[in-house]
């Protein structure tokens, strides 16, 4: 194929991995398939697999397997993992390879992204366990103060989980203790997991504390004593900035709108005041 293309044109490098993938024997001595499969985690974005080359990595990662290799795991379950997120079907041994990187803590922010919606999907095959490893991930990153995306994509797999029916002990402490943690999308997404726990019927006193003092706020200064439902408590989990002042003004129909309203007009003077 290489001598059809003119010599003066450059070969795009995602093109050329192509074409060294399908040209790979089915057996790959060790060091190259570890140079390869590091070129290709490094080109990330550059590089969009095809059916045929995943087939072929999947068939080397099987090898791998079979022969307990495990060095080459993280980036199999990485390469495995932007695949799925370009679209690419999951199959039992795909989802094996990403619970297993998981479970080693070899993660990596698509790996946690990917097994997210594998949770959403149903696809998963040792749940408890991997979301285990990924608590434990996350509370020795937050012990070593590193805060990034992969603490919220965890969150975010914690509340998929038990949005699911999926509840257990180190999970739910997890939430309840980040019901107030300063990145509010966590805040929300601990909101969502026990919520949908309380909706089967499960009780949580730190939870059902966190509401009743979000209503009692509420309600002492607006001096309004009607029901207030799940959809304003999750709204107030959500924002920074309150204007209580203003929702004693308006209608309890609109009070949604007008927080959400009064913390992106707020958070935006506030960027730019900083700049």
């Amino acid at each position: 194929m290489l001598e059809l293309i003119s010599e003066n044109q450059e070969i795009p490098d995602g093109a050329r991995l192509l074409l060294q993938i399908d040209s790979l024997p089915d057996s790959v001595e060790p060091p190259e398939l570890t140079a390869l499969l590091k070129y290709m985690v490094k080109l990330d974005c550059e590089f969009k697999i095809t059916e045929a080359a995943l087939k072929k990595l999947v068939s080397l990662a099987e090898s791998c397997q079979q022969k307990e290799d495990d060095m080459n795991l993280q980036e199999f379950a990485l390469i495995f993992s932007r695949a799925l997120l370009q679209g690419f079907k999951s199959n039992t041994f795909v989802v094996k390879i990403i619970e297993k990187a998981i479970n080693l803590k070899r993660i990596d922010l698509n790996i946690v992204q990917v097994y997210g919606k594998l949770i959403q999907s149903k696809k998963t095959q040792r749940l408890p366990k991997t979301l285990d490893s990924l608590i434990e991930f996350l509370l020795k990153k937050e012990c070593e103060g590193e805060e990034d995306l992969i603490n919220l994509e965890i969150f975010s797999c914690v509340a998929n989980a038990a949005v699911l029916d999926n509840f257990w002990d180190h999970g739910i402490s997890v939430m309840e203790k980040n019901l107030n943690n300063p990145n509010m999308k966590i805040r929300v997404k601990c909101f969502q997991g026990l919520q949908a726990r309380k909706n089967k019927g499960h009780q949580s006193e730190i939870f059902g504390a966190y509401c009743s003092e979000l209503l009692e706020k509420l309600k002492a200064h607006t001096k309004i004593q009607a029901a207030l439902g799940v959809d304003l408590l999750e709204t107030l989990t959500s924002v920074k900035y309150w204007d209580l002042e203003k929702l004693k003004q308006t209608s309890q129909e609109h009070w949604i709108r007008e927080l959400l309203l009064f913390d992106l007009l707020t958070r935006q003077k506030a960027n730019e005041f900083e700049k």
